[in-house]
């Protein structure tokens, strides 16, 4: 998955903000002095933000490194973390997640093969509907329920490819420290739309047959510029429209 060392004396802590933090974020009851809106102090263990254009880039010098979270079931810090797959009983992070994706589309195409497989065996309103044939048919449903599922996953999961995004912070992005002061949808790591599938698909996957892993150091800008003219680099929200 991309698991990274910590230092001897690190002790883990919550992946989330202080809980001051999270009850203004959580009810809105905040303004420009609050904690919730203030820059993160870099000596407490997280992230400087200076004010700047674009191309300021936060600062991040403690441990884990951005986009480092601590996977409580493996008891381990793993790079880029996604989630963790209770069916395979291992985190999903930087190093795996490609393979992940590819899981996910070769259960997709098998579970649609078997699907069209079994439909050439009857119709559904006419013919024999022997015991042999509802079973037949009760087994569609369950399969056809199976492809939304690992389907809909796999579609996800593209789309997490394409923006460079996690399901950790997709789904906790108002705890996530170093998320903080980007709204929904800013997708603060992400690049071109083919920058960011060769990360996901050779840097982190096919270039690991022959090279070995090392973690990605990533950086976000200050600000995100939602209104930038440069459409290419800001696909999603730019000056001319928004997708979100």
């Amino acid at each position: 998955p991309g698991y990274v060392e910590a230092p001897i004396d690190h002790v883990p802590a919550d992946n989330v903000m202080d809980e001051a933090v999270q009850d203004e974020i959580e009810t809105g009851m905040y303004g420009p002095n609050s904690a919730a809106m203030q820059p993160i102090d870099a000596s407490e263990g997280t992230v400087d933000m200076e004010s700047g254009e674009e191309e300021s880039m936060l600062e991040w010098d403690s441990f884990p490194p951005m986009r480092t979270i601590y996977c409580k079931a493996k008891e381990k810090y793993v790079a880029k973390f996604d989630h963790f797959c209770m069916f395979l009983n291992t985190p999903i992070g930087e190093k795996n997640h490609c393979l992940f994706w590819w899981f996910l589309l070769f259960e997709t195409m098998s579970i649609s093969e078997a699907i069209a497989i079994l439909k050439t065996g009857f119709h559904w309103f006419y013919g024999d509907h022997s015991t042999d044939i509802v079973q037949a048919m009760i087994e569609v449903v369950i399969l056809d329920l199976l492809l939304l599922m690992i389907g809909g996953l796999w579609i996800f999961h593209t789309f997490l490819a394409i923006v460079s995004l996690t399901t950790y912070e997709f789904m906790r992005a108002d705890t996530v420290p170093y998320l903080k002061n980007t709204e929904d949808f800013d997708f603060p790591f992400s690049d071109t739309p083919v920058m960011n599938l060769r990360r996901f698909c050779c840097l982190a996957g096919f270039e690991l047959l022959w090279k070995e892993w090392r973690p990605f150091e990533w950086k976000r800008p200050v600000k995100v510029n939602s209104r930038s003219e440069d459409w290419w680099r800001h696909p999603w929200n730019n000056k001319y429209y928004s997708c979100c």
